[in-house]
C-alpha cells in the first residue's frame, strides 16, 4: 500500500508546491526545505489516522463520516471531498500538460495535452482498485529515479544561498502562509485514505495502515516539495530559467533543466508526464466512490460512468484555468487545509471522546438515517471552524483580520484557528445532541 501514496504524491505535480516558497512567498531555500520537511511530517498524521478505520470497520471514509455528520450532513462532506479531488486533478493535469507542451516544443497545444493525460487516468481508474494498485506499484520507481536525475543535473542551477526576501512580520507572515500550503498538501488525503484499506483483514494492527500511509506521503512529499523549492531558488537566481518560467510557464523551466541531456532528457520528461497520471488515477477512482456515497441517484450509476463524469469535470476546469497554475496552487492548497482540519478534528473527537465510551460504531446502521447521529453538532462546529479560518486566512482574494497583523500580505493562520474553534465547540454541541436525540 505504501506504493499507492508514493506514486500519488511523488509526481512532478508536487514540485510547484515547494516552488512557491522562494518564488511566491520570498523565502530562502533553507527555510523552504525545513518547512517542507516538518509540515509534511505533521500534515501526514491526519490521513495516517483516518486510514486505520478501513481494516477495523471496513468502511469507506465517507461512510464513516455518517457516524458524526449524520446521513444527510455527510452529503456536504462528500461534496467537499469530490471538490478536493477535482482540485488536485486540475493542478496535476495542468502540470503534466505543461510538460507535454514543452516536450513537443509547443507543437502540441496545452488543451489536447490536458485531454490526453486525463484520458490515460480515466482508462486506468475505470478498471477499479486492482488496476490502480498495479499501476502505482511500479510507476513510483520511475518517478523517483528521474527525480534523482533532475536533482543531479539541476544542481548546476540551484542556489543554496538564496536568501529570504522579507524581514520582520512580513517574513513571518510569508512563512506561516507557506507552512499552510505544505500542510494542506500533506493532509489532503485524509478524506480518502480508509477507502484503500477496506479489504484488509479486520485484525490488522492499526499501526500498519497508519505507518504505510504516513511513510508514503511523507517520503514523497519531502523529496518532491524540497526539489521544487530548489527549482524555485534556481528560477529566482538564474536569468535563463527565470525568463523561461515567466514567459512560458513551469513546464518550460523544467524542460530547460533537462536540456543538457538531449534526447535522454526528453525521455525523462515523457516518463514524468506519464507518471503524473498516478495522482489523477487515484483521484478519479476516489471520486467515483464519493459520488456513490453522495446519493441522489448516483449510487445506481455504474462506477465507470461516474469516473467519466469526474474526468470531464476536471478536464474542463483545467482547460479553463490553464493560464493560472501557480495561483490555483497557492489558493487551493491553503483552503484545502481548512476544511480537512475541520473534518479531522470532528472525526477524531467523535472517535476518542464518544465512540470509545458508548460501544464504538454499529456497522448495521450505516445506511439507516434515523439510527445515525443527526449531524447537527458536527455541522454547527464545522461552520464555526470555517468562521475561525476566515479570521486567519491569507489568500489573494481575502486577508482575515488576524492574518493581516503579519505584514501587508498577511500570514495564514486559517487551519490553526479552524482546528481550535472546532476542538472547543464540538464536544459541547455533541453532548447536547446526544442528550436530546439519544444517538
Amino acid at each position: 500500500m505504501i506504493t499507492i501514496w508514493m506514486s500519488s504524491n511523488g509526481v512532478v505535480g508536487s514540485l510547484p508546491t515547494g516552488l512557491l516558497g522562494p518564488v511566491v512567498f520570498g523565502l530562502s531555500l533553507k527555510s523552504s526545505i525545513i518547512i517542507c520537511v516538518c509540515l509534511n511530517m505533521l500534515g501526514a498524521l491526519l490521513p495516517a489516522f483516518s486510514s486505520t478505520f478501513g481494516p477495523k470497520y471496513g468502511f469507506r471514509q465517507m461512510v464513516l463520516s455518517r457516524y458524526s455528520f449524520g446521513y444527510y450532513g455527510t452529503k456536504w462532506i462528500t461534496f467537499l471531498e469530490f471538490a478536493t479531488n477535482i482540485g488536485w486533478s486540475v493542478v496535476t493535469g495542468l502540470v503534466g500538460a505543461e510538460l507535454m507542451v514543452a516536450l513537443t516544443n509547443d507543437k502540441l497545444p496545452i488543451i489536447p495535452s490536458i485531454i490526453i493525460i486525463c484520458l490515460i487516468a480515466l482508462i486506468v481508474s475505470t478498471f477499479g482498485y486492482r488496476m490502480v494498485h498495479g499501476f502505482s506499484r511500479y510507476i513510483w520507481i520511475a518517478n523517483f529515479l528521474i527525480l534523482i536525475i533532475f536533482a543531479t543535473i539541476g544542481s548546476l542551477h540551484f542556489d543554496p544561498t538564496w536568501p529570504s526576501q522579507g524581514t520582520g512580520l512580513a517574513q513571518a507572515g510569508s512563512t506561516l502562509s507557506f507552512m499552510g500550503v505544505i500542510f494542506g498538501s500533506a493532509c489532503g488525503y485524509t478524506p480518502v485514505t480508509s477507502d484503500y484499506y477496506c479489504k484488509y483483514p479486520a485484525n490488522t494492527p492499526l499501526w500498519k495502515p497508519a505507518l504505510l500511509t504516513w511513510t508514503g506521503i511523507v517520503v514523497a512529499g519531502i523529496l518532491f516539495n524540497s526539489m521544487g523549492a530548489a527549482l524555485g531558488s534556481a528560477i529566482m537566481s538564474d536569468a535563463a530559467l527565470n525568463d523561461a518560467y515567466n514567459s512560458e510557464g513551469f513546464g518550460h523551466a523544467v524542460t530547460l533543466v533537462f536540456a543538457p541531456l538531449g534526447g535522454f532528457g526528453k525521455f525523462c520528461l515523457a516518463i514524468w508526464w506519464l507518471g503524473s497520471s498516478a495522482n489523477l488515477i487515484g483521484n478519479t477512482y476516489s471520486n467515483s466512490i464519493a459520488l456513490q456515497v453522495f446519493g441522489f441517484g448516483f449510487e445506481k450509476i455504474p462506477r465507470f460512468i461516474l469516473a467519466i463524469i469526474s474526468t470531464i469535470i476536471y478536464a474542463v476546469i483545467a482547460i479553463a484555468g490553464r493560464e493560472r497554475l501557480i495561483d490555483i496552487f497557492e489558493n487551493f492548497l491553503s483552503i484545502l487545509g481548512y476544511w480537512v482540519c475541520a473534518y479531522f478534528v470532528i472525526i477524531f473527537e467523535e472517535h476518542f471522546l464518544f465512540r470509545f465510551r458508548h460501544g464504538g460504531y454499529d456497522r448495521d446502521v450505516w445506511n439507516t438515517p434515523k439510527l445515525l447521529p443527526r449531524g447537527i453538532a458536527a455541522m454547527l462546529s464545522f461552520w464555526i471552524g470555517i468562521m475561525g479560518a476566515f479570521m486567519g486566512m491569507s489568500q489573494t482574494w481575502f486577508v482575515g483580520p488576524l492574518s493581516a497583523k503579519f505584514g501587508p500580505y498577511g500570514g495564514d493562520l486559517g487551519a490553526v484557528l479552524c482546528s481550535c474553534f472546532i476542538a472547543i465547540t464540538y464536544p459541547v454541541l455533541r453532548i447536547a445532541e446526544r442528550k436530546h436525540f439519544k444517538i
